[in-house]
């Protein structure tokens, strides 16, 4: 049995959005612009999206690990 959502149509039919432009000091206005248009197409029609964009893993598990230490005090 296999689960569509991770390996089926519907992951294969989720668009996938390169924001390398925005990270990247060389990009452009255009591609930055071009970025941002495909963000907001899949917004209004999917709703989901995957992103592309170096370090941005990372940074996720940076905040995360923020987060926790955060509650993670205790209250004075």
């Amino acid at each position: 049995m296999s689960d569509g959502l991770l390996s089926g149509t519907i992951a294969m039919s989720l668009p996938r959005i390169d924001l390398t432009c925005w990270s990247d000091p060389t990009g452009t206005f255009e591609a930055r612009a071009a970025a941002a248009t495909a963000l907001d197409k899949a917004c209004a029609s999917v709703g989901f999206f995957y992103i592309h964009m170096p370090g941005l893993a990372e940074a996720s598990d940076r905040l995360l690990q923020r987060c926790r230490e955060f509650h993670g005090l205790r209250y004075c």
